[in-house]
C-alpha cells in the first residue's frame, strides 16, 4: 500500500490510498480510500506507519500495529469523509 497524489488541471489534488497489483504484465492500481479531507500531520503520520518509519523497539510489530490503527481509523470515519465529499460536488 502506498499513498498516490494525483493531479488535478483545476482542483487541489486527490490524495489517494492505493495497492498496486499484478495481473500478467502489467501493474493495475487499485484505489482503497480516498484521503483528501485528511489534515496533513495524519497524512504523514499514515505514510510514515506505510513506510514503516516509526519509531519503536520491534519495528515489525510496531508497523503492523500503526498500520492497524490507521487503517481502522479510516474504516471508522469513512461514512463520514465519503458524506462531506458527496456535500461538496
Amino acid at each position: 500500500m502506498y499513498i498516490d497524489v494525483v493531479p488535478n488541471r483545476n482542483s487541489p489534488p486527490a490524495i489517494l490510498l492505493r495497492e498496486a497489483r499484478r495481473q500478467g504484465k502489467r501493474v493495475i492500481k487499485v484505489t482503497l480510500a480516498h484521503l483528501c479531507p485528511l489534515p496533513p500531520p495524519r497524512l504523514d503520520i499514515l505514510r510514515r506507519a506505510l513506510k514503516g518509519e516509526l519509531d519503536c523497539p520491534d519495528p515489525d510489530s510496531c508497523a503492523e500495529n500503526s498500520l492497524d490503527r490507521a487503517l481502522s481509523w479510516l474504516a471508522e470515519q469513512q461514512e463520514d469523509l465519503e458524506q462531506q465529499l458527496f456535500r461538496r460536488r
